[in-house]
């Protein structure tokens, strides 16, 4: 598929739809940092949890807007992707047009774009097929070899859907350069940007999310932008199901759920980790940063409404595997220290509990917003 970059169509449609969302004086504030506001938004999305990742919302709006919409596209395509196009499509554009969202309000266009993405059917597909190509042991031959090709070799391995989804992904990444688009494992490599373009076009995707990706490609150094429409041509068309799990918001202090302290990604959460381990006998053996990654994959990573089928599942099931292996857990055996997670929880809760009550918030929420 082909076409320029014009998203009036996109844009048309959210702007019929805007004066439709929450009411934003009945939007409750979380008095809280902005690592934790933007983790509480994006795992509550992730859960469905649409109260609290509004409440996020409006209170990291007027703290760090920019942040707010950085990390609204990320969410779009790391947690929303192959589950609603659509959805994506729309966050991508509003989050890369400014002065669209001031005409409209951008506000309200915030509310409109978390309301949405918090009641989305949810993919995290993209995500794994990336984290699997960049950091998968399997994937060391071809992280190896591919890097030795020249692009017109590179496009063959693109356009030819016999490929492996690895295979094709690493190599659309290659043209596209590494220097642009980050990785942990390949080789530096200049890209050519508009030979990555053309392949893009060439994908059997709606060309909305074609051209909203296209128009994110400069604004990430991660390559989720660049590789959803690929995504898209090999597993959309392949048979799956929602599989719907009810998932259990009680743990909140403030209207904060605990969920927020995640410990990859937030001071607060590396600090209830620290202390948790040393309470906790079981844990002594596995590193802060270990026992962080497997709290990510039992609770920060799980979604309410999944898209999957068993290719799928099985990407899923590399992309942990991958995640663990590259901070240097070589074990299969994470399973086991997932299992010690959960009977433990309970005592990670109350660390959590604690260190919030115990931490100074911010003044700017004291009341409805």
């Amino acid at each position: 598929m082909s076409g320029d970059i014009n998203i009036k169509d996109v844009l048309e449609t959210i702007e019929v739809k805007i004066n439709k969302t929450s009411n934003v004086s009945k939007i409750v504030g979380l008095c809280f940092n902005k690592w934790l506001l933007a983790s509480a938004m994006q795992k509550s999305i992730r859960r469905g949890n649409t109260s609290c990742a509004l409440s996020a919302t409006v209170s990291l709006f007027h703290i760090d807007k920019r942040m707010l919409w950085r990390r609204l596209s990320i969410i779009a395509l790391e947690d929303i992707g192959l589950g609603d196009i659509q959805a994506v499509s729309e966050t991508l554009a509003i989050s890369a047009l400014t002065f669209w969202r001031k005409r409209i309000g951008e506000l309200n266009t915030a509310i409109y774009a978390t309301e949405m993405l918090s009641k989305a059917i949810k993919s995290r597909t993209c995500t794994d097929a990336y984290i699997v190509s960049d950091m998968g042991e399997s994937c060391q031959i071809e992280r190896n070899e591919l890097p030795l090709l020249n692009n017109n070799e590179l496009v063959k391995l693109v356009l030819n859907r016999k490929n492996s989804i690895i295979i094709r992904v690493l190599s659309l990444w290659l043209i596209a350069g590494t220097d642009r688009y980050r990785t942990d494992n390949l080789p530096k490599r200049k890209g050519d940007l508009a030979l990555a373009i053309e392949l893009m076009k060439e994908m059997d995707a709606p060309i909305n999310i074609i051209n909203c990706c296209i128009l994110h490609l400069k604004k990430s150094q991660y390559p989720l932008a660049l590789l959803m429409p690929l995504i898209i041509d090999v597993y959309s068309k392949q048979q799956g199901e929602v599989i719907n799990t009810k998932l259990e918001d009680n743990n909140i202090v403030d209207r904060l759920p605990l969920y927020a302290l995640d410990g990859l990604y937030t001071r607060d959460g590396k600090i209830c980790i620290r202390e948790w381990k040393k309470q906790y006998s079981a844990l002594m053996p596995y590193s802060v940063q270990l026992i962080a990654m497997a709290i990510f994959w039992f609770e920060g990573s799980v979604l309410n409404k999944e898209w999957q089928n068993q290719a799928v599942q099985e990407l899923k099931l590399q992309s942990m595997k991958a995640d663990f292996y590259s901070i240097g857990y070589y074990s299969d055996e994470y399973d086991d220290l997932i299992k010690i997670i959960k009977a433990g929880l309970p005592e990670l809760m109350k660390i959590r509990k604690k260190h919030l009550l115990s931490t100074k918030k911010t003044d700017l929420f004291e009341s409805n917003i």
